[in-house]
């Protein structure tokens, strides 16, 4: 925009609070998307992912006993736990998905842990699936005039 007698130059920057925002609502979107990527944890091998090996013994014994060999499942109640359980939190630097495993009926902690880290992988295809909702979020977010700053200068 131009002024008869002089110029005047107009700018819209993001401003640092506004940065922050965007990057926490990406987190919080990413994070989300992961949290909606549970129950893929209890159908198999299915979109790569990687589960310890259970021995061929146990994996009779729970066919014959309840009709599947599907890690992570037996009766559905440790799925329903962490399906309905699963939080989400998001700030600027970090977005986390927080699973709980349904402590009732795990025979000691280290199995707990075991547990958790095969309901928290990542699996490549759901990180490039990450990468561009960040992407995506970012750039749609740092369009919209709330979250930017105007400077205007008379000259």
């Amino acid at each position: 925009m131009t002024a008869v007698m002089g110029a005047t130059i107009e700018s819209s920057l993001l401003s640092a609070a506004g940065i922050k925002q965007i990057q926490s609502r990406a987190n919080r979107l990413t994070a989300l998307q992961f949290r909606d990527n549970l129950k893929y944890r209890f159908e198999g091998r299915a979109k790569g992912l990687k589960f310890a090996r259970r021995s061929n013994k146990y994996n009779e014994d729970k066919r014959k006993r309840v009709g599947h060999d599907k890690p992570l499942l037996v009766t559905g109640e440790m799925r329903r736990n962490v399906l309905t359980r699963a939080r989400v939190t998001a700030t600027s630097k970090q977005g986390r998905m927080i699973s709980t495993t349904g402590v009732v009926g795990f025979r000691s902690s280290e199995w707990r842990l075991k547990v958790r880290t095969e309901l928290e992988q990542v699996t490549a295809s759901e990180e490039k699936e990450a990468v561009k909702l960040q992407q995506k979020t970012l750039t749609t977010l740092a369009a919209q005039p709330k979250f930017q700053k105007k400077k205007s200068r008379r000259y």
